[in-house]
């Protein structure tokens, strides 16, 4: 079963209003038992789908739990609302910042940030930073923090550095 299906069949959308419910006529699933679904049935249906999350480096949003996978709640929206899947690399966003608005009129659907230009290291512990064009070096310790071993202006250096931190480790 796809997404969609599975919140098409769990949840009720209403895009003017951006209400998501979960469905009180939902049906029985095929491997789920029949305990399990009357329970689920007082409990949950008709009922305001999912969680409001609040964290200190977030705006609130909302997260539904389905079959013990979460989803954000505006992906669940915008996918039920226009009956097919969020395409490869998208996010579904707000246009008026508010996370907690899920109409269907203030979701849109942006692509994924991929920055191909920036450089790589395929070498643990070495990783580039771009706010000073150079490559910073960690060694891993058994503290919670790495160590720091150094900005290096070539990858080589930088790499060189790793090396004979773990040398003399």
């Amino acid at each position: 079963m796809t997404d969609l299906e599975l919140f098409r069949r769990f949840v009720d959308y209403r895009s003017t209003t951006g209400e998501l419910r979960w469905r009180a006529d939902r049906q029985q699933l095929e491997n789920e038992s029949t305990a399990s679904y009357n329970r689920w049935l007082p409990v949950y249906a008709g009922r305001e789908a999912g969680t409001t999350v609040r964290s200190s480096r977030s705006t609130p949003h909302r997260m539904i739990k389905i079959r013990g996978k979460c989803y954000q709640a505006a992906r669940v929206a915008w996918m039920v609302g226009h009956n097919k899947d969020v395409p490869p690399r998208h996010d579904v966003s707000h246009i008026d910042s508010d996370c907690l608005n899920l109409r269907q009129s203030n979701l849109t659907l942006k692509a994924r940030r991929h920055d191909s230009n920036r450089p790589r290291s395929s070498y643990p512990g070495v990783s580039w930073y771009a706010p000073h064009q150079r490559w910073r070096v960690f060694g891993n310790t058994d503290s919670p923090r790495p160590k720091y071993l150094g900005t290096f202006e070539h990858l080589d250096d930088a790499v060189s550095a790793r090396r004979r931190w773990e040398d003399a480790k």
